[in-house]
């Protein structure tokens, strides 16, 4: 924080009060590598604003928040925007980004494909399914039910508690499509419902699982990678 207002030449009392602002004041002399990712995203915000912009572009404001950093951060976020900042945030999704965005663009293959106001009334959303293939049926298949989906040739199966089920998809596919809906890439082959995740078993330094509610008490391999970005997400 220092060093950027050296930088822009600003005076040092600017950090106290930004620190106070995104609520790090208690972890002012703590090393920036050892900040919690939540807590992290508020010192890259902080440090966007030091110099009161009149404009921010935010990537990804809210990847790997908790709830805390989310809602405190978005009412930063309106709170520049009050003060005429202009700002443009870029995300894979919009999930948090209705409360606090004037205009929403959906952008496909680099071009806008739709463009709306989300404080506008909006149609009523159809029910969300994810269609199977059942003994020459298609299945349509509640996110919330499923427990897990892997891979296997390239195709996308997924689990619930009535059995294994095909899907049209590949891995990639299926996780774009509950990216909102709870669920988790814990290995490159395996797409978890956290809903259903009821521990994390640690095996060896490198190896883990995670244990479903099921009445087999399903395990899903954890990578390491993924074990430590699940560890920041869930706080544990």
């Amino acid at each position: 924080m220092l060093f950027h207002l050296r930088l822009r030449g600003l005076p040092k009392s600017r950090a106290a009060e930004i620190l106070a602002l995104i609520g790090l004041v208690d972890q002012a002399k703590t090393r920036v590598d050892k900040l919690a990712s939540g807590l992290a995203r508020r010192l890259a915000f902080g440090s966007a604003i030091l110099h009161k912009p009149q404009a921010l572009i935010l990537i990804e404001p809210f990847a790997r928040c908790d709830e805390a950093t989310i809602s405190l951060l978005g009412d930063l976020i309106r709170r520049e925007a009050a003060n005429d900042v202009a700002i443009l945030i870029l995300a894979e999704d919009d999930a948090n980004l209705a409360p606090i965005s004037d205009t929403i663009y959906h952008l496909n293959k680099g071009r806008i494909s739709e463009a709306f106001n989300p404080q506008a009334e909006q149609p009523a959303a159809l029910p969300f399914k994810i269609p199977a293939r059942q003994e020459g049926k298609v299945a349509l298949v509640n996110p919330g039910d499923i427990l897990f989906a892997d891979a296997e040739e390239g195709r996308a199966f997924i689990t619930t508690r009535e059995g294994r089920l095909p899907t049209q998809f590949t891995l990639g596919e299926l996780e774009e499509r509950l990216s909102r809906s709870g669920f988790f890439r814990a290995h490159r082959g395996y797409l978890v419902n956290l809903q259903h995740v009821k521990e994390v078993i640690p095996y060896t330094r490198n190896s883990f699982s995670l244990k479903l509610d099921d009445e087999a008490n399903t395990e899903v391999p954890l990578s390491k990678s993924a074990a430590s970005e699940l560890k920041e997400l869930l706080g544990y």
